[in-house]
């Protein structure tokens, strides 16, 4: 596979790094109000061990978006 993307962009395939990127996601309620919701937006690097990841210590994991959520009923 990276012989075929160094390849595609006429690079040396000796010279290029795939770095894995994983995304993940977490709702949440803002402010310690049961009304306020948000979804987080996480970013991480999938070469790094899950064991290590996976401590909240390390900050393996870091916020890329606070996206709000939006209540769906309508208020006339």
């Amino acid at each position: 596979m990276i012989n075929d993307i160094a390849a595609k962009q006429n690079v040396n395939p000796d010279l290029t790094t795939v770095i894995p990127l994983i995304l993940t996601s977490d709702k949440t309620h803002l402010f310690g109000s049961e009304k306020v919701k948000a979804q987080l937006l996480f970013l991480t690097i999938g070469n790094i061990f899950s064991a290590v990841r996976f401590v909240p210590n390390n900050c393996a994991f870091r916020l890329i978006a606070l996206l709000p959520l939006l209540d769906s009923t309508i208020v006339t």
